[in-house]
This record gives structure tokens, sequence and C-alpha cells, in this order.
């Protein structure tokens, strides 16, 4: 999955001392956030 492998290398636990679901959560927050400002479409047209 592309969110999951995006998002926990760039949290890190062991350098900022969160815990796995911690860093989990901060990576869909993260993710979500971009989702809706890219205009929250599901389906996009291609380039």
């Amino acid at each position: 999955m592309k969110c999951f492998t995006l998002s926990v290398p760039h949290c890190g636990t062991a350098k900022n001392g969160m815990t796995e679901d911690e860093v989990l959560k901060a990576g869909m927050d993260e993710k979500s956030k971009e989702f809706v400002e890219s205009g929250a479409e599901v389906y996009t047209t291609a380039n």
C-alpha cells in the first residue's frame, strides 16, 4: 500500500519516540490532508 510505505519511513519511530500506532495515525493523517488538498477526488483523469 503506497500510503503505508510513504508514511512510516517519513515519521520514524526511533527518531521521535512514537509508538507504531502513533506513527501510522500520523502518516494516515498526513495522507488524508494531502487527499483533501488535492480535491478529494477518488477517480482523477490521466495526464
